[in-house]
């Protein structure tokens, strides 16, 4: 977070007290050592509220308590809380308070609202995402029309309902059950301290089936309705044809790719023959999930998801699901994952209070099986494997490590012999 608001307890007015060691929240939603005392997004949501506990020495029957809030104005002045203008919200009042040990409960919204106009805990901008700072006058007066009042002012109350800004220029690299995503930001955001990644395999893209139709009256039975695709594999099967009240039954649906052909409709008794069934379908493609899902099929416009879209903000429950890792550098291993599985992830930063912004783009990619070095050597028929001339490098693609494997190893065996023969022929000269 950028640097603490300033201040604390003004010491200009000892008649109100607030107890430092006294102040509560509702919830703990968050570190309460990061920054405890602010209103963060998931705070506003859960009504994180604080409460405090003040002391109100030589208190008068006649007096009144009360807080107020704003985010820039002077609430003892009579205007900002009264007056056409008046900007300060009115936070808290008890017309009986007691002189020690009075709780003050504190609606994290209306602390919101005082900063921002709304309680709405999407208020604020994306484009502004440092807190705002929230100037709370506990104060005591006999009306609320006094010209004078006397109070304290707490000042370590901010408002920060926005995460930092969604990094730019993704990439997503392949590894074995993995993807390795890096990316850029935009500006050198102060209170950004890491990146979120988010993930989707594409499984609430998957279409639903056909119904059947219904048959018609005194004549053939309507047909049946086609088969939709299926989630994999095989298309869904054809619709039973209507039954007929009088005359033929309804032919059977046309089935789906890869489906079955529904059922015939059955003929009203002693009124014809049932309708015949629907025709098979050719082969069925499969869907997203799949080897030849689309969004990986290497252009971006294909690259998409409903559950990860650029310039949102997920709901925590959401965040919580789709979440697949985290880093506070510019790169990152999005991990387990499933070879051959396509799979779409965004980035969204967040902040010491746990805010997280909103998504960058989306980017595609398909974890595939990859071989090191000494797996390529065994396969080819290498026998060493102690790791004495092990090196690290790019990741070789199966089918050609092992080409390269067998070449490497036909190209040893070759020179030996040509060093047998070599040898050979020395001996001979040698021995003549």
């Amino acid at each position: 977070m950028a640097a603490a608001i300033s201040g604390g307890l003004a010491t200009a007015h000892a008649q109100v007290t607030i107890r430092p060691t006294g102040i509560e929240r509702t919830v703990e939603t968050r570190p309460q050592q990061s920054y405890p005392y602010y209103v963060s997004y998931s705070d506003c949501l859960r009504d994180n509220d604080f409460t405090f506990t003040v002391d109100l020495p030589g208190l008068a029957a006649n007096e009144i308590f009360s807080v107020w809030g704003s985010q820039d104005s002077d609430c003892t002045l009579k205007e900002e809380r009264t007056g056409a203008s008046a900007t300060c919200v009115e936070l808290y009042s008890n017309a009986n308070p007691q002189q020690a040990g009075t709780k003050v409960p504190l609606s994290a919204k209306k602390i919101v609202s005082a900063v921002h106009g709304s309680e709405s805990c999407n208020s604020g901008s994306d484009s502004n995402t440092e807190p705002f700072p929230a100037r709370l006058f506990f104060m005591r007066y006999t009306s609320a029309q006094a010209e004078s009042v006397t109070s304290t002012e707490w000042t370590q109350t901010a408002v920060d309902l926005r995460g930092p800004l969604a990094p730019v220029n993704l990439e997503a690299g392949i590894g074995e059950k993995r993807l390795i995503v890096s990316y850029q930001t935009l500006a050198d955001e102060t209170d950004r301290a890491g990146f979120r990644f988010f993930c989707d395999d594409g499984s609430a893209e998957a279409p639903a089936g056909g119904e059947g139709g219904s048959g018609g009256d005194g004549g053939a039975g309507g047909s049946g309705g086609d088969g939709g695709a299926a989630a994999t594999g095989g298309g869904g099967s054809g619709g039973d044809g209507g039954a007929a009240a009088a005359g033929g039954g309804g032919a059977g649906g046309v089935a789906g790719a890869g489906g079955s052909g529904g059922n015939g409709g059955a003929g009203n008794s002693g009124a014809g023959a049932a309708g015949a069934g629907g025709t098979s379908g050719s082969g069925g493609a499969s869907t997203p999930g799949a080897a030849d899902d689309p969004a990986c099929a290497g252009t971006a416009e294909a690259c998409t998801s409903k559950a990860l879209v650029k310039g949102r903000r997920l709901s925590p429950e959401a965040a919580a699901d789709l979440s697949c890792g985290s880093t506070t550098g510019f790169e990152g291993e999005v991990q387990p994952l499933n070879n051959d599985t396509c799979y779409r992830i965004a980035v969204a930063a967040y902040d010491d209070i746990g805010n997280i912004g909103v998504l960058s783009d989306v980017v595609c990619g398909k974890p595939r099986n990859v071989d090191d070095f000494f797996e390529v050597y065994r396969e080819a028929g290498g026998l060493a494997g102690g790791g004495f001339c092990s090196a690290h490098g790019p990741a070789v693609p199966r089918g050609l490590g092992i080409a390269l494997g067998a070449f490497g190893v036909a190209g040893l065996a070759l020179g030996l012999r040509r060093m047998q023969r070599s040898t050979r022929s020395t001996r001979k000269g040698d021995a003549r």
